[in-house]
């Protein structure tokens, strides 16, 4: 695999063999490649993530894990053949607060922050001009939280969003050159009049070790306990930092608590699906998910047979591994293009080849569907470019078939992982508001099922040929 640094040169190389990763590194087109780290690309503490480039070529942005911390932080990694001089500098880190990946923009994509959810999207700016800028733009514009998103190549126009506590925002152009700053358009124009739930960012300790943080949304309408979605996180990516998140905003909307919880599993940060992740840390995700369960019920925020677990490819595994270990927990389980048997994912042969194959099984829903209690609802998109989710979901919803498990299996034939299309999305959200409504509650009133039968909705795919 090779990276380039954003200006025309690929100048980082990663190989594998015999399951270690050696990273390589050159100065120009024609110079050698020299060798800068061998790794073992499973391990917890890996310490070579790149992220991006800055103003120093010699130097990458990288995402490591911080000992002081316990949490992802930024680095700046050297590179240098010369051991000597490999150093890993501490950028930022925030006590338990994962850094979830890096802002890139300019003309070489350059990384001017580092993204965090504490409740909601915040950002660490690492760049003198987006800082200075940023700064500027808060004494304007007072009272509403300001996020750049991108700048001209000559670095005097500025494409911001602004917006005020529980609004969608706005976009705006900022001209230094000319001293404006016009509004361009709403970010999401079907949200303009409306007040957004709010997130807040809680952390509490485990009944294991350590704690577990994540951000907890609550209908604006709630009094007293309310059925509620547990939403394990999986890994970070900007669509999951979005503000607002479609899926919680949607959820909170139809009268639910939405409980997003943090991935504490060992080598989950950043790398995808990790078949080792599932073998290793599938109990302790779990055993997370039941202790965010308690946290809710403890503070009556919601109870008993209400809560229902969900998430999207690795989040949608959690959830129905917690589902199968903690029966008396939830009363549904939602899966949005999820991994339901990990030995048939990518890298699935490495981890077979390094792991007990009874310590796979274990791990794997579809080994374990005749464990489930509760029911299911399966999406999944025929497009995905990663795994081949339509398999599992295939494989899984033919196996709880057999066991005569409540599993519905919902197809998309022309949608990728994150089923984006319009009607499909719609469809999709339809669906999962009538299948809460049915297992945890609130039931639908009359209009409500009236106009969700009047929705256009796609029918499930019988024929499942390729």
């Amino acid at each position: 695999v090779l990276y380039a640094n954003g200006h025309g040169l690929a100048n980082l190389y990663r190989g594998r063999q015999d399951n270690v990763d050696r990273w390589f590194v050159r100065d120009g087109v024609r110079s050698e490649w020299q060798e800068l780290l061998t790794i073992d690309p499973l391990a917890f503490e890996s310490p070579f993530r790149p992220a991006g480039y800055g103003r120093d070529l010699g130097r990458v942005f990288n995402i490591a894990w911080d000992r002081e911390a316990q949490a992802w932080g930024l680095y700046l990694q050297e590179l240098s053949s010369d051991e000597a001089e490999l150093t890993n500098e501490r950028i930022f880190a925030r006590d338990r607060m994962d850094v979830e990946l890096v802002d890139t923009m300019g003309p070489h994509q350059r990384v001017v922050a580092a993204a965090f959810l504490e409740g909601r999207p915040r950002r660490m700016l690492v760049d003198p001009r987006i800082a200075e800028v940023h700064e500027a733009l808060l004494a304007q514009l007072s009272g509403r939280e300001v996020e750049i998103i991108d700048e001209s190549w000559d670095r005097k126009r500025y494409l911001v969003r602004a917006r005020s506590p529980r609004k969608a925002g706005e976009l705006s152009l900022l001209d230094i050159a000319n001293e404006t700053f016009e509004p361009i358009v709403p970010e999401y124009a079907h949200l303009v009049n409306l007040e957004l739930a709010e997130t807040t960012f809680v952390q509490f300790e485990s009944s294991a070790e350590g704690s577990i943080t994540g951000n907890l949304t609550l209908p604006s309408n709630a009094e007293g306990p309310v059925p509620a979605v547990i939403l394990p996180r999986s890994q970070a990516r900007h669509d999951d930092v979005a503000d607002p998140h479609y899926l919680v905003q949607f959820l909170a909307a139809s009268g639910y608590a939405v409980f997003r919880i943090n991935n504490r599993v060992e080598a989950a940060y950043g790398q995808g699906w990790v078949p080792e992740r599932a073998i290793v840390g599938w109990n302790r995700s779990a055993s997370d998910i039941r202790d965010a369960a308690t946290y809710l019920i403890e503070h009556e925020l919601s109870a008993p047979g209400l809560i229902c677990g969900a998430g999207k490819d690795h989040g949608a595994y959690v959830a129905l591994m917690s589902a199968i270990e903690y029966p008396e927990i939830f009363g549904c389980v939602v899966s949005i293009g999820g991994i339901t048997h990990p030995p048939e994912t990518p890298g699935g042969i490495v981890a077979t080849a390094r792991r007990d194959r009874a310590l796979l099984a274990e791990a794997s829903p579809v080994r374990r569907v005749a464990e489930l209690r509760v029911p299911v609802l399966l999406f999944h998109g025929w497009g995905d470019r990663n795994v081949n989710i339509a398999e599992h979901s295939i494989r899984f919803a033919r196996e709880a078939e057999n066991e005569s498990k409540d599993v519905t299996l919902i197809e998309y034939p022309y949608a990728h992982d994150e089923i984006r299309q319009e009607p499909y999305r719609t469809d999709m959200l339809t669906r999962i508001r009538g299948f809460l409504a049915e297992h945890i509650g609130p039931p639908l009133t009359d209009d409500e099922q009236a106009a969700d039968t009047a929705r256009w909705r796609p029918e499930p795919r019988e024929d499942r040929e390729r």
